[in-house]
């Protein structure tokens, strides 16, 4: 099962929330993201600073840390990956909900902009193109079959990391 985010969306990502472009970003964009994300809407502030430690912010590396060591346990629901298709089912639906913003159980592309710009990957996106690639039925929107089709892609880069 791939990661929920590839590495070049979490470096766009923190470049996102490098607003000043000083190589770091603050507990409070962490907590920012995590919020309008819906990851995880229980973190707070304080929260964050205890595990970040003394410093108020992270490099790139110590974003890469955070994510590893928090968000994708949070999205997962559990700290290790299984290969348990069970598990890779309950991740996949978790995903599609953070997506499917009015609960009707489909992913329309102004859910899929909305979101992805939350996030800081909306410009390198076309919400409608993405949505009609994976949309078997032709509906406009993605229901979860097609949403796993779409996140269970092979990595076609060529480096050999599953993105």
């Amino acid at each position: 099962m791939p990661p929920p985010i590839s590495r070049d969306d979490l470096h766009m990502i923190f470049k996102n929330l490098d607003k000043n472009n000083s190589g770091r970003v603050t507990v409070h964009d962490l907590h920012h993201l995590l919020h309008s994300s819906g990851i995880c809407n229980t973190t707070t502030v304080e929260d964050l600073q205890e595990l970040v430690g003394p410093t108020t912010s992270l490099d790139y590396a110590g974003f890469l840390f955070f994510y590893d060591a928090m968000v994708k346990p949070a999205v997962s629901g559990q700290a290790d990956y299984e290969d348990d298709d069970d598990d890779d089912e309950q991740l996949l639906l978790k995903a599609f909900k953070v997506f499917d913003l009015n609960n009707d159980g489909f992913i329309s592309s102004d859910e899929l902009r909305t979101v992805l710009s939350r996030i800081g990957l909306l410009d390198e996106h076309d919400c409608k193109e993405m949505i009609l690639a994976y949309d078997r039925n032709r509906d406009g929107v993605l229901d979860f079959g097609e949403f796993k089709d779409m996140m269970s892609v092979p990595d076609l880069s060529g480096d050999g990391l599953e993105k």
